[in-house]
């Protein structure tokens, strides 16, 4: 692990990661690195970089203030968000994950940028569960195609169910 601020509070203005996809979070930074949703797979976009990336692929992001915020959009539409404080208040080292990005590197006033061997990025997370398919439900009004000549209803089971469905006075 290097310190990003290299013990004497040097800022960085540039910081490099290889996309890894996942949600880990290594360092908080007491509180003030988040991570909110999901990334896994290819990444057809990651805020301060251009085009699509892809997992192993290495970036760097320029700092402009003293957080970084980062919105990635992976190939499957999930959509993950990442802050982290870089203004050396709070430590960063090389090897920290923040989300689906792996910290190996950085830039600061004096033009270094430091790598470490980090660890090879762990493999991609399964993906999450499809949500389950409706079982013969249909969200569309049955009078649409004038009144209907008869409803089929199929008992499947199972202690009472009180429905109601107002239908307008029409009941």
């Amino acid at each position: 692990r290097v310190d990003v601020c290299g013990g004497v509070k040097n800022k960085p203005e540039r910081l490099t990661f290889i996309y890894t996809g996942g949600n880990s979070l290594t360092n908080e930074q007491e509180g003030d690195a988040t991570v909110q949703g999901f990334s896994q797979g290819d990444a057809t976009y990651i805020s301060g970089v251009s085009g699509p990336v892809a997992i192993g692929q290495e970036i760097t992001i320029e700092l402009d203030s003293n957080y970084l915020q980062v919105t990635i959009v992976s190939h499957q539409g999930l959509v993950q968000n990442i802050e982290l404080h870089t203004s050396c208040s709070k430590d960063m080292f090389t090897g920290d994950q923040y989300g689906g990005l792996l910290l190996i590197g950085f830039g600061n006033e004096f033009g270094t940028q430091r790598h470490t061997d980090c660890p090879p990025p762990p493999p991609p997370p399964p993906s999450p569960p499809a949500p389950p398919a409706p079982c013969g439900a249909i969200d569309a009004d049955v009078c649409s195609n004038g009144k209907p000549e008869s409803i089929l209803f199929e008992y499947i089971g199972g202690g009472p169910v009180i429905t109601q469905q107002d239908q307008i006075g029409k009941a």
